[in-house]
């Protein structure tokens, strides 16, 4: 089971800056299959999609850095397995060259937080 998660579902990782000062608290919502964690700088999380996503699929990954603003993004994540990278100051890294998956995201249909 494991593998079939690792090798045949999409999934979607965020990676963060090992410059960072302060850890993140995040949540991540797929489909209503909600759990909440913390990330320390330089770490990473991730989660999977489903194989066959219905128009009524969604992703939410929403984080805050210690004492800073809520962010919220919606994720189409794409197999195997995408990667979002946010800076030191926990902002989505966009620049040239960041290996993100912008073409991915959006802003969150449930949470009112902004990217």
């Amino acid at each position: 089971m494991a593998l079939w998660n690792i090798y045949v579902l999409p999934s979607a990782t965020v990676n963060y800056s090992r410059d960072a000062e302060h850890g993140l608290r995040y949540t991540w919502n797929v489909q209503d299959r909600i759990y909440r964690g913390r990330m320390s700088p330089g770490g990473a999380t991730s989660d999977h999609g489903y194989l066959f996503p219905d128009a009524e699929f969604f992703m939410e990954f929403s984080w805050a850095a210690e004492n800073g603003r809520w962010h919220c993004i919606s994720i189409r994540p794409k197999w195997p397995n995408m990667h979002i990278f946010l800076d030191a100051e926990g902002n989505i890294d966009m620049g040239k060259g960041s290996g993100a998956d912008v073409d991915r995201l959006k802003e969150c249909q449930w949470d009112l937080a902004k990217p």
